[in-house]
């Protein structure tokens, strides 16, 4: 067996077993906040895919942009629900979040992505700048989120939330400006749930009223979860375009919601609810409008294919493979790759903790192998 084989197999098993622990982390089972002690700096110790290398969010900058032709308008399914059907706003301890119903889903991602829930992420009266993701260094006031499942693959979010093309989230960049009568209809309750586990249910209305105008014009990458357990399994789309709530709106965000419960003696805040901006390596982000700073993509490409202008070793005994090519290994929409020869490492591979071959077999980096099926046991 060749040498670089073997150092190539050792090097992905190493970034596999950081980025997915073989036991995924519970959601609630560790204690975690955005400063102090268990603040994101600490993230990793506890929940292993927080130190990963395709984490989220990002800052969107002109070097990283790439134009793909083949990126379409989403489309919108079931988002009209009248006032008789009542949502459910929750006070998690972190955000404040709207359950949604299953039967909203998007199109467009090449699978059905059933609705789970929408959540916010703002900052201070002092600094109000409490977007999580960034463009050209700049945040935005606020930042809303709304999270969706592979119901093609998966039952249900919990079930979707650690697999590979498990999660679709759309982010909404809110800036300060007139008063939003859409946003006000989950504002206008927050004082409801101001304590931690708090639930109240709301009237129903319409989830699409919460877009930006121009919902074409958006930014696509592979990233992650943007709190722990920080998985690497979501295809983000990022509008371009924000929408504006008023001074006053965003100051009530701002100051109605503690993080503790009602009878905690030491209260917290919920305020600064973002997660810094993390190191995006070599990865490309695809944009579906044209500007002078993304170089444009061949048409014929998806939005999940790597770029055209990287180097990538052949693996031409891949080919028949599902989700691997002759340029490298890829599996749905999450891939990592770097040029050189030894770096085809999958920084999703969640299926490996399950199904392994000895450490220097190359055929590790070969899912679709016959001796794959089988099952090689649980990685020690």
């Amino acid at each position: 067996m060749p040498l670089r084989s073997l150092h190539a197999a050792a090097v992905l098993l190493l970034v596999v077993l950081k980025e997915q622990p073989s036991n995924p982390a519970p959601l609630n089972g560790s204690k975690w906040t955005y400063i102090g002690s268990d603040g994101e700096e600490s993230w990793s110790k506890s929940y292993p895919s927080c130190g990963g290398l395709t984490q989220s969010p990002i800052d969107l900058h002109d070097d990283i942009l790439q134009y793909n032709a083949s990126l379409v308008p989403l489309g919108f399914q079931g988002y009209s629900e009248s006032a008789n059907q009542q949502f459910v706003l929750t006070n998690n301890g972190h955000s404040v979040k709207v359950k949604l119903p299953k039967d909203m889903h998007i199109q467009g991602l090449g699978a059905r992505y059933n609705a789970s829930q929408l959540h916010l992420h703002w900052g201070d009266q002092k600094e109000p700048h409490g977007s999580e993701h960034t463009v050209g260094g700049k945040h935005f006031a606020a930042e809303l989120h709304m999270v969706y499942y592979n119901s093609d693959l998966y039952p249900s979010a919990s079930i979707a939330i650690d697999k590979p093309e498990g999660l679709a989230v759309l982010a909404v960049f809110i800036e300060m400006g007139s008063f939003n009568p859409s946003y006000d209809k989950i504002f206008s309750h927050l004082e409801d749930v101001k304590y931690k586990g708090q639930e109240v249910s709301i009237p129903g209305f319409s989830i699409e009223e919460l877009l930006p105008k121009r919902p074409e014009e958006y930014y696509r990458y592979q990233g992650s979860l943007t709190t722990p357990p920080c998985y690497p399994t979501v295809l983000w789309t990022v509008f371009r375009n924000p929408v504006e709530i008023s001074q006053q709106q965003l100051m009530d965000l701002e100051t109605a919601l503690y993080c503790t419960r009602v009878d905690d003696p030491s209260p917290r805040e919920m305020i600064n609810n973002f997660r810094q901006v993390q190191k995006f390596e070599e990865r490309l982000v695809y944009v579906s409008f044209r500007s002078e700073a993304a170089k444009k993509l061949p048409t014929k490409a998806s939005s999940t294919n790597r770029p055209s202008n990287r180097r990538l070793r052949p693996m031409p005994e891949a080919l028949a493979c599902p989700g691997v090519s002759k340029e490298g290994l890829g599996f749905g929409h999450n891939l990592l790759w770097l040029p050189g020869h030894l770096k085809y490492l999958r920084a999703l591979w969640s299926s490996t903790h399950k199904h392994s071959r000895p450490l220097g077999d190359p055929t590790i980096l070969m899912p679709c192998h016959p001796q794959w099926e089988r099952g090689w046991g649980k990685l020690a």
